[in-house]
């Protein structure tokens, strides 16, 4: 199996965002091998995704969603003065200095430590920030070949199928909530209920996550009509050609 980590670079630049371009693309190996190897279109967008997107990339992105004005707060006691931290040589840890109540977490109470991540979907989650940002964007719940199916995802993502599974439940519930407005959604097994349990008691928290899934949807929507109209056009010009004099 082509891991997407062994993609030639030259190769990424192959575009398919849109549903429905999921088409097998054969390429001839980098090594030189006597067998193509069959790899679909949507390997490529998710390769260049995260090219485009690295770690600290996809950290400024969601941080710019969840703090918009620049200033990140503190999320148990909306403090903003803060002390930026590093952990495991990683960026992106604030130390909130004010004594907080203690919780099971925490049982010593004091200061707080968090991420982008705390308190929402993401928190619990061991996928990075670049492929999380990534099935926000490109998960589709479109039934039939246009929907995106957890062999389709571990395979963009590089992830196990159960771990696919329980980010396709994950957007579902974030989709279930902010857009279907149902007060409760009853998980498969892909996700325990703990975390289901953890969203529907601060659901907001998790706001900013789908407002960046429906920006880029609206994205996707007005590429795909320019796209189309586009394509008309030329069908049109080709229909009716313009005589020179």
């Amino acid at each position: 199996m082509l891991l997407k980590s062994q993609l030639p670079t030259s190769s990424l630049s192959l575009s398919g965002e849109r549903n429905g371009a999921d088409q097998p693309l054969l390429v001839q190996s980098w090594l030189e091998q006597s067998t193509p190897i069959t790899i679909t279109r949507s390997v490529f967008v998710s390769a260049q995704f995260f090219k485009d997107h690295p770690g600290e990339t996809a950290r400024t992105i969601l941080e710019g969603y969840r703090w918009p004005n620049g200033q990140a707060k503190c999320p148990l006691c909306g403090g903003w003065r803060l002390y930026r931290e590093k952990r495991k040589g990683q960026l992106g840890y604030y130390r909130c200095p004010a004594s907080h109540e203690a919780d099971a977490s925490r049982p010593l109470g004091g200061q707080f430590v968090f991420s982008v991540r705390q308190g929402t979907i993401l928190e619990n989650s061991r996928l990075s920030l670049s492929k999380w940002l990534y099935c926000l964007a490109h998960i589709d719940r479109s039934r039939g070949s246009r929907g995106t199916s957890v062999k389709r995802l571990a395979s963009e993502i590089g992830a196990t199928r159960k771990t696919a599974a329980r980010q396709l439940e994950l957007i579902i519930m974030l989709d279930d909530y902010f857009w279907e407005k149902n007060d409760r959604y009853v998980g498969k097994l892909a996700v325990l209920q703990p975390v289901i349990d953890a969203f529907y008691k601060q659901p907001d928290q998790n706001q900013f996550l789908f407002q960046y899934r429906l920006d880029k949807a609206k994205e996707r929507s007005l590429a795909y009509r320019a796209e189309r109209e586009a394509k008309e056009a030329e069908k049109a010009r080709s229909k009716f050609p313009l005589f020179r004099c």
